[in-house]
């Protein structure tokens, strides 16, 4: 189910279960509308999903939902380290590098701010992982 709830002047965005509890929130930056969608029907029922196609997207959509709880970043998209190193001065949960290359997922773990690398084939494990569900 899908609600919009107030909060102050604006409105959120609140993903409920089937249970009644709100989903945990990822925000997917990948420039494929096909591998989001793939992701999005893996993660389906699991959490909701908000998409950006690039970094300046992805910053719109972190400042609209604070409550954004990991984030997977394809890190060859342009500016990509500019908005890791920008959301790790707010965001503290998870985010997960990804990417076909292993030494630039790794550039990102070590010197960037992400927490865990992955290839693209397995982001939906990782996040299920990362958030415990």
């Amino acid at each position: 189910m899908y609600y919009k709830k107030l909060l102050g002047f604006g409105v959120q965005d609140l993903h409920i279960t089937k249970e009644g509890a709100a989903m945990k929130k990822v925000l997917l930056v990948e420039r494929d509308p096909a591998i989001q969608n793939l992701w999005e029907r893996q993660l389906a029922g699991k959490v909701a999903v908000i998409k950006a196609f690039d970094t300046t997207e992805a910053k719109e959509q972190l400042s609209k939902n604070p409550d954004i709880e990991a984030i997977v970043i394809t890190v060859s998209l342009s500016g990509s380290k500019d908005f890791v190193y920008n959301a790790r001065q707010t965001f503290r949960g998870p985010m997960v590098a990804t990417s076909s290359l292993e030494h630039l997922r790794k550039s990102f773990l070590e010197l960037h701010g992400c927490d865990v690398q992955c290839e693209k084939i397995d982001v939906t494990e990782v996040i299920i992982a990362a958030l415990s569900l």
